[in-house]
């Protein structure tokens, strides 16, 4: 019988200990912490920070997970998902690898995400299937990007890919907490890859296939159409031009993500162990990300081949994979000086805080030193598809 006084004397609640399974050593939970019946916490890099609620609405089982601060996590299950301070996890969220979820972002009961990035405060309604995928905008708790109940991002081709990553927002300016929320209705899907801006709203009920660049677009139901009866052909995929751009503007924002935590996040995350291993697995996500968009991108790149189209964007999606390295090594260029003076000029109390109290002139200089990274990938991109 597991013995669990070690952690109990380090001030962990244990509700009903004999019927939970701590897989983990006593310092990867902090004092504080209640986990309630039924739960299960294991893996070497598992860290639960302090305050923590976990499964105080039925079973919660957590695999190499890191939780900052008081979050809550109602039931469910999670694998190498980082949750940073005051998520909120509602009853049987369903969190698969590749799963970042920054501060006070919440989810409602029954969300399934995977390779998923809810930047801070964020919020997701209920029965939400929300996989690849990043969603920025708002400006705090009451003023949040949201996502309403039943929703779908369609992220499975009828030809067999996932290079349909999207974007709801973006890292450059996302990360700075003062952008226009964005707003998706209930009952409603998105088919991606696909690109949305700023102030968006998608009507409940509504399918968005196309790119929304425009910021304060409003996007209503279409009109019911009966299309003409047409042959699929499932290895045909003529001009990819579109989708490869999207998967690039991707990729980029998620390099410029990657730059922000190394230069900012590294710094205003709390220092004590539980802070740290949060920065460590939320750089891991990122990582996690960067190599599945890039796999699926070679995934396309292979099956082009027996392909009976013959556009040139095929060839050019075959040329990128060749002879472009995606890795975050060596192409996140060094923050602006203003900004390293501002996280070191004043000791805030948290990340959100450091953020909120920066300057104009200092946003101004975040946001062209991350576009500027997000801009290569795409220009990349955009070299071979035109020379």
């Amino acid at each position: 019988m597991m013995c669990y006084r070690e952690f109990t004397e380090r001030g962990v609640i244990l509700h009903q200990p004999q019927t939970l399974a701590l897989d983990v050593r006593p310092e990867q939970i902090a004092p504080g912490v209640e986990i309630f019946p039924g739960c299960r916490i294991s893996g070497a890099t598992a860290s639960i920070g302090p305050d923590c609620r976990i499964g105080s609405e039925g079973p919660v089982t957590i695999v190499d997970c890191q939780l900052g601060s008081a979050v809550s996590f109602a039931s469910g299950f999670a694998q190498e998902a980082t949750m940073l301070d005051g998520v909120t996890i509602g009853a049987n969220a369903h969190i698969r690898p590749g799963t970042l979820l920054e501060e006070q972002a919440t989810l409602a009961h029954c969300v399934g995400l995977k390779q998923t990035l809810l930047l801070p405060f964020v919020t997701l309604g209920s029965l939400i299937n929300f996989c690849d995928c990043l969603i920025a905008g708002g400006t705090s708790r009451s003023h949040h990007s949201e996502v309403g109940s039943s929703f779908v991002h369609f992220n499975f081709s009828p030809r067999q890919d996932k290079a349909t990553p999207s974007l709801f927002g973006d890292v450059p300016s996302g990360v700075l907490l003062d952008q226009a929320p964005i707003f998706l209705g209930g009952q409603g899907g998105v088919v991606g890859p696909l690109r949305m801006a700023y102030g968006t709203i998608q009507a409940a009920g509504s399918i968005c296939r196309k790119d929304v660049l425009s910021p304060n677009t409003l996007i209503h139901p279409d009109p019911p159409t009966m299309p003409p009866l047409a042959t699929f052909n499932p290895g045909r995929f003529g001009n990819i031009a579109r989708m490869v751009n999207n998967n690039c503007v991707y990729i980029g924002n998620l390099h410029a993500l990657a730059a922000w935590y190394q230069a900012v996040r590294q710094k205003t995350s709390p220092d004590d162990a539980h802070g740290q291993a949060c920065w460590r697995g939320a750089y891991e996500r990122l990582q996690q990300m960067l190599t599945e968009r890039v796999r699926q991108l070679a995934k396309l790149a292979d099956r082009l081949a027996s392909s009976p189209d013959t556009h040139p964007s095929h060839m050019a999606l075959v040329k990128l994979m060749a002879e472009h390295d995606f890795s975050f090594c060596g192409t996140h260029g060094g923050p602006p000086a203003v900004l390293m003076h501002h996280i070191a000029a004043a000791q805030h109390p948290s990340h959100i805080a450091c953020v909120q109290a920066m300057p104009a002139t200092v946003k101004t200089a975040v946001r062209n030193w991350l576009q500027a990274i997000v801009d290569k990938q795409q220009e990349k991109w955009e070299q071979f598809v035109n020379g």
